[in-house]
């Protein structure tokens, strides 16, 4: 007896809804306490920046510091997952923070200024204080070489002095390395407040 053209189809299925399964079986349901998703971060990133509060204060220069995952009691006592986001605007003397409830719904349920000396520094903050740096003729000329060779590390520097452009400013103090070297002469001080270099001056 020959057999039905739907046979190979009918056991290909078969075995793909068992692969499902196994996979389904595999993996472990997600616990309320997980770490948040890569999907979780850019849905309360992407609902924050889109927030027309939030847009207002942190305009287009504000850069995502973090964003971690904040576990808040519900009604029942069950658990609700929400995202903790902390922005840095260095042309400012505040940074945010955000706070957003994951439901189906994201909502956010908090937004507010903080202290930029509270916001740690990024790696964004160190590349921009390195454009600014190099920007500079009179420091590009004091390099004396090719920047595509340096990597900047940097210090966050604070001030007590209420005259002091730190003081209100957001500074770095910029070392420079080519390879396993420090390069002498190219440490450099830079605000990006005021998008700047500052006069020499030591980072203690």
């Amino acid at each position: 007896m020959a057999k039905s053209p739907l046979f190979p189809v009918l056991v290909f299925l078969a075995i793909t809804a068992s692969q499902a399964v196994s996979t389904a079986m595999a993996q472990p349901p997600r616990q309320p306490l997980d770490p948040l998703t890569a999907a979780e971060r850019a849905t309360a990133e992407k609902l924050v920046r889109s927030d027309q509060r939030a847009r207002e204060y942190l305009g287009d220069a504000a850069t995502l510091v973090s964003i971690e995952f904040l576990a808040v009691k519900g009604l029942k006592d069950e658990v609700v997952r929400h995202a903790d986001l902390l922005f840095s605007r260095p042309d400012t003397e505040f940074g945010a923070r955000a706070i957003v409830r994951l439901t189906p719904t994201p909502s956010i349920v908090e937004f507010t200024r903080v202290d930029r000396k509270s916001v740690p520094m990024t790696a964004n903050d160190i590349q921009e204080a390195w454009k600014i740096a190099l920007a500079d003729p009179a420091y590009r000329a004091r390099l004396k070489r090719d920047p595509g060779t340096l990597k900047p590390e940097a210090l966050r520097m604070y001030t007590e002095d209420p005259k002091d452009p730190c003081f209100s400013g957001r500074c770095f103090y910029l070392i420079v390395r080519d390879g396993d070297y420090y390069v002498s002469n190219a440490s450099v001080t830079v605000d990006l407040a005021t998008k700047r270099i500052l006069p020499e001056r030591s980072p203690k």
